[in-house]
Formats: C-alpha cells, structure tokens, sequence
C-alpha cells in the first residue's frame, strides 16, 4: 500500500530537537514495480533536499514515518547521518 502522506524524522542522538520534514512522493521507481511484479508501485519512491544549515552538526538516526489511512506507521529500518560542519554523510544501519 503506498501512503498518503510521507515524512522523514530526524533524531538528534546527542539529545537535541529532532526534525520531522515533508518527503517528496510519487517518485519513478520501476524497479520497484518489477520487483513486485505490479505496476502500481512504479511511482513509489521519495526523495527529499535538506537546506544547508537546517541541520546542526551532530549524529542523527533517520526513520520514514508514514501515513496509512488514519493510522501512523513508523519504518522499522533505520539510517545514521553523520554531519560535520562543510561535510556530510550517510551510513547505512547495520544489519
């Protein structure tokens, strides 16, 4: 089921706020829809651009919150974002 609606929660691992931010939906994904043999997933990526300086620097663990009808569902896998000041990057959860 693809959602409604679609987030990405930032949290601050050194206790800082979090963020939650619009994703961008709707995304071309065939290899989505191949894999699942079903034309309706070929539309169901995201993608999302973070200004420079909304982020502070710092370790944050990533998740998809997701709108299903009116329940809420958090994406049980997890991704880290290290970020330094002029440097960013992104490390995959172990597995």
């Amino acid at each position: 089921r693809i959602p409604e609606q679609a987030w990405l929660r930032l949290f601050d691992r050194g206790g800082g706020p979090g963020l939650l931010l619009d994703l961008t939906r709707n995304v071309n994904r065939p290899d989505v829809a191949n894999a699942l043999g079903n034309a309706l997933y070929a539309r169901a990526g995201f993608e999302i651009t973070i200004e420079p300086g909304r982020l502070a620097p710092g370790e944050y663990t990533l998740a998809i919150v997701q709108q299903l009808g009116d329940a809420m569902a958090v994406c049980t896998a997890t991704g880290r974002l290290s970020l330094m000041a002029g440097d960013v990057r992104a490390a995959p959860s172990p597995r």
